[in-house]
């Protein structure tokens, strides 16, 4: 890996990269960047959505047009909120930058892992 790669990589301890479960059940990870406590609001940048197929996680654009696009959710709107592990934030990292790479690629079995690496499920990077 070049010097570029790692700075990166260190770069995403300093990120407030959160994962969401919503009302609806879906669940949201992205970078954390405001918190309006008071209007009970929380605006997210570079969201991805986790889909399950069979036995793998896609991670997938939130909102499919832009996943440049900075998302507001209402704090009613969620059920759960943690921070991202390092290992996810090395998945959403990997994601994001696919998707600016090779925007009109299907992306199908993208960072694929295998079950026995440690306790992930298989991922897999996806449009759909």
């Amino acid at each position: 890996m070049n010097d570029e790669l790692y700075d990166a990589m260190d770069a995403l301890d300093g990120l407030n990269i959160c994962v969401y479960t919503l009302v609806d059940g879906s669940k949201v990870i992205g970078e954390e960047i405001a918190c309006d406590h008071a209007q009970g609001l929380v605006t997210m940048y570079g969201v991805l959505e986790f889909r399950e197929i069979g036995r793998k996680s896609c991670l997938c654009p939130y909102v499919l047009e832009n996943v440049d696009a900075e998302i507001v959710l209402n704090e009613h709107s969620t059920m759960t909120r943690s921070a991202a592990s390092k290992s996810l934030k090395e998945k959403y990292f990997a994601a994001l930058l696919t998707l600016h790479t090779f925007p009109e690629s299907p992306m199908k079995s993208a960072h694929t892992t295998d079950d026995d690496d440690d306790d992930d499920d298989s991922w897999e990077l996806s449009r759909n």
